[in-house]
């Protein structure tokens, strides 16, 4: 994980807890904008089937499908995922209550394979 800020202090904590949470919730991309185009589109590809299955009407998919996303973004976007240690607030938000000016650059997540 890559981190900026020039308070080497406040970037300890934080990187743990960053760190804790790219463990546990595996994010795979930083923000929604590093979702590739083709992933998105994917995503709202299915989410469309699965309304049209349960019977939506065509004309409310798209509006329903672009609330949808902001589900799958919370699931696999660090920033906007749930802080495991107080999920009252985002990843983002705990960020900037714990050191304000800290931005994550990167973050790489080393799973096992079973």
């Amino acid at each position: 994980m890559a981190l900026e800020q020039a308070d080497i202090n406040k970037q300890g904590d934080l990187a743990k807890d960053l760190a804790m949470q790219i463990a546990a919730a595996a994010p795979e991309y930083l923000t929604p904008g590093d979702v590739p185009a083709e992933k998105l589109q994917k995503e709202l590809s299915l989410i469309k089937e699965e309304l049209r299955t349960a019977g939506k009407p065509e004309a409310m998919l798209d509006k329903i499908a672009q609330g949808k996303i902001g589900k799958f973004y919370t699931d696999v976007c660090l920033l906007k995922q749930a802080f495991i240690k107080n999920t009252d607030l985002t990843v983002e938000a705990h960020m900037i209550q714990q050191a304000p000016g800290v931005k994550v650059k990167s973050f790489v997540r080393f799973a096992v394979a079973s």
